[in-house]
Order: structure tokens, then sequence, then C-alpha cells
């Protein structure tokens, strides 16, 4: 394998030295933290690399230590002037005194370890740090799909996934007090819409970051507040909080949906309801102009009942008048009197109602009797007027009146 191999490897896959260097820039403001207000500060940088973040951190400490097994990229960090030692991280972490270290910072090291000298290298770190010193780690993150089943696999040097508990409870066991993760560095598609199912394989953190303290009142001094360097700290989005943000989001597209639907169902309904009441608008019109012809019908009609009403009592008076004066006139004739008081005329009527069924004989007795007392009450008015007839003839004061009622003015 050629000497620059993996140089060539980091430059093609995990960026070139000048984009690394740059994306350092995110530790910076919780390193400033950690080590404020302390005189001496240590750095050791496990399996520094290029070198990058030792360069960004050299003027801040008092001492800054890289450890490079690799001999090209031990040179390189030479060639920029770094305090360097070339030979494996893990043999020469014992080499170090107790306590003696401020910080130490281990980027993408631990997924290329076997369990055992992984356990090995927290071991000696937490043997080495001081009582306030940090341990910073970083490391691919498995929280995302495409790193855990694709790049993860580009590095044929890595050896296992690193799992977020698993390396927290590692680290407690030889005896960190306090450990905080993150998920940092998040996927291309990190801002695509929340609905793109593509987001959930490559919008979420890349990497993961672990740090740890040997003692509560560093943990507390560093966490106290978080908010200053945890801003810088370019924090992802994990698989779960991009599947939860996707089912929000997508039952909130739902349930717009089902409300627009809704709306449109009952705007369908409304609209349906307005042509009915539109229908029956019209219906009513026409009832109504129909109900007008039957109004002015009735009144028509009514008019015309009055009419007939009018001209039957009229027709009703003039024949009863005109009957009258017939029958007035028949009784003055003396065998038309004598036969409807006659027995005949009796019978003749009495046979005739019988067989009408409309009246009985005590009826018709009754009206033969009212027929003898209007010929008789005839015959009195007739002899009453004769005798006036008379008296008027035989009485010149009756002339002298008569003579001066019918005198013309």
């Amino acid at each position: 394998m050629d000497s620059d191999y993996y140089l060539e490897f980091e430059n093609k896959f995990r960026g070139n030295r000048e984009k690394i260097f740059n994306l350092f820039s995110s530790y910076e403001p919780l390193i400033e933290i950690a080590i404020k207000d302390k005189s001496s500060t240590v750095l050791l940088d496990v399996g520094c690399g290029r070198g990058e973040w030792l360069e960004r951190c050299q003027n801040k400490f008092t001492k800054s230590i890289g450890i490079e097994s690799d001999a090209y990229m031990a040179k390189i960090c030479r060639d920029y002037g770094l305090n360097i030692i070339e030979a494996d991280a893990i043999n020469e972490l014992s080499k170090f005194k107790k306590e003696s270290i401020s910080i130490i910072t281990i980027f993408h090291l631990i997924e290329h370890l076997e369990y055992k000298r992984l356990q090995k290298l927290i071991t000696e770190c937490q043997r080495i740090l001081k009582e306030d010193g940090l341990l910073i780690m970083e490391t691919p993150s498995i929280d995302n799909l495409i790193v855990s089943t694709n790049s993860f696999y580009i590095d044929h040097t890595h050896i296992h996934h690193i799992n977020a508990e698993a390396i927290s409870f590692s680290l407690e066991k030889v005896g960190f007090s306090n450990i905080k993760y993150y998920y940092i560095n998040g996927g291309p598609l990190q801002e695509a819409n929340p609905l793109k199912v593509t987001r959930i394989l490559n919008g979420i953190a890349q990497d993961l970051c672990i740090i740890a303290t040997k003692t509560e009142t560093t943990f507390n001094k560093i966490f106290s507040d978080s908010k200053q360097w945890e801003s810088h700290l370019n924090i992802g989005l994990t698989l779960f909080e991009a599947a939860t943000q996707f089912d929000i989001k997508l039952e909130s597209v739902i349930n717009k949906s089902q409300k627009s639907q809704n709306e449109n169902k009952l705007n369908s309904e409304i609209l349906l309801m307005k042509q009915e009441i539109n229908l029956l608008k019209n219906e009513i019109s026409l009832f109504k102009s129909k109900l007008r012809i039957l109004k002015y019908a009735y009144k028509v009609l009514k008019k015309i009942k009055n009419y007939i009403i009018y001209l039957l009592n009229f027709v009703g008076k003039l024949s009863s008048l005109i009957f009258n004066k017939i029958f007035n006139l028949l009784l003055n004739v003396d065998f038309i009197k004598d036969f409807l008081v006659s027995e005949k005329f009796y019978l003749l009527m009495q046979s005739t109602l019988k067989i009408l069924g409309r009246l009985s004989s005590s009826k018709v007795v009754l009206i033969r009797n009212k027929l003898k007392r209007i010929l008789d009450n005839k015959g009195k008015f007739v002899r009453y007027n004769e005798k006036l007839l008379f008296h008027y003839e035989q009485s010149n004061k009756s002339k002298e009146y008569l003579r001066l009622l019918t005198r013309k003015n």
C-alpha cells in the first residue's frame, strides 16, 4: 500500500484539510469554557491525522500533543510544526502520567478499534485525564441509515459501529462520572421538506459526539450554560426526530386534506341546499301566481254568486208578487173560488200530496182552512169596501173632501 494512501482516502471521502480545519471551529466555544481560568492546560489529540485540530488549538493550550500511527500523516503534522508522537495510540497512552492531561480529543478513531482495544483506550484516557478534565470523542453516527449501512464501509479499516448508549455505559464503567452525547453534522437534506423520505435517509446527523467528565463539578461547570457552545456544535436531527417530524407533517397534511374535503363537501351541500331553496322559491312564486288567479276567480265567482242571489231574490219577489196578483185575480172569479173551497179540490190535493209523499192529511186540512179564511176575509173586505163606497156616494161632505184632496195647486 502506498505511504500516502490514507491521506488520499481522507481527502476524497472525508474532505480536504482546509474543510476539516474549518469544520473543527464548532468545538472552539466548548474548549474555551473547559479551559477558562486555568493557568496550565495540556491538549492530547489521539489519532490526530493531518493535524487540523491541533493547529486550531495550538495557541489556546500551554501544550498540545498529537498521537498518530500513520507515518505519512505524522510527517504532514511535523511539516506544520505540530508536536506529534508517531506511535500506536493505546501503547503510547500508557506512558503518560496519571492526571496529566487537561483535555483529550479523539476524532474518528474509536470505530477503527476492536472492543478490547477500545476498552483499553478509554481506560487509559480516564487514568491520564485530570480531575477537572474533559474527554471529547467523535465517530460516525449509526443513527444515520446511509452512514450505518453504506458510507461506514467505505473505509476498510472501520471495525464496528459505535452505539451511543453502549459507549456511554463503557465510559461510566471505567470511572467517568457524567456523559452526554450529541448527534451532529446534519446530512445534505437536513433542511429538506419533512415529508421527503430521503430526508430521513440523508438529512439526519452524520456524526456522534460524546462528551465525558471525571467529576460532576466539571460537568456542571461546562453544562451550566451550554447554550453558549451548543449553538456552535452543528447539532443535527436524529432518525427518530426526522421520522416524528415526517409523521406530524404528514398528519397535518392529511388533516388539512380531510378538512378541505369536508369543507368542499359542506360547500357542495350548501350549494345543493341553495339550489333547492331557489327551486322552492320558484315553486312558491309560481304557486303565488296561481293563487292570485284563484283569488281573482274567487272574487269574480263571489260577485257572480251575489248577483245570482240578488237575481234569485228579485225573481222570487217578482214571482211572489205576480203569483199574489194572479192569485188575487183568481180569487175574484166565483167558480175558482168555489172550487178551492170544495170537497173535490180537497180530495185532489190530498191524493196528489200523498203520491208525492210530501205532506200528511192533517196539513192538507190546515191548507184548506187557511184558504177558507183567506176567502172569508176577502169577502169581508169586499163587503166593507162596498159599504164605504155606498157611504161615499150618499155623503156630500165626503165628495167635498175628495175634491179638496185631488185639487191641483
